[in-house]
């Protein structure tokens, strides 16, 4: 009846070559594994997987999560990392200015996927990310 339907979706990949993954008791009491970098350290991932990370009720621990950092922050991104069935969110942002987190999925993730914990972090780029699933 010429009517239009627009039938297009998102489509990513989830596995990676490189995976950083909680054991598979992680599923029962949904506590997994977690990445920090902390304290003016430097954290640059790129096309990894994440699976089975994050503590899930456990403030700081996430799957990647840059923590008080301040301006280090410059030196650090997470890009085209997949992270999924994750127990608590993707990427976390705290105190940590200027990072870089791009083109990077979520699937699967309990709670909010790229955060931003205080609002006081400043200059941080999230950009082309793909949440599906929280």
């Amino acid at each position: 009846d010429g009517e239009y339907i627009d039938l297009s979706a998102e489509v990513a990949l989830l596995t990676r070559n490189v995976k950083i993954q909680g054991d598979e008791t992680s599923e029962m009491d949904s506590w997994g594994g977690h990445t920090m970098v902390a304290f003016g350290g430097v954290y640059r991932v790129e096309n990894a997987e994440f699976f089975r990370l994050g503590q899930q009720g456990e403030m700081s621990r996430y799957p990647i999560h840059f923590h008080v950092s301040q301006h280090f922050g410059k030196h650090c991104y997470a890009k085209k990392n997949s992270i999924h069935h994750s127990f608590q969110r993707a990427v976390a942002i705290h105190g940590t200015d200027y990072t870089l987190t791009q083109g990077n999925v979520g699937f699967d993730v309990v709670g909010h996927m790229f955060f931003v914990e205080t609002g006081m972090e400043r200059f941080n780029v999230l950009e082309g990310n793909l949440a599906v699933g929280a």
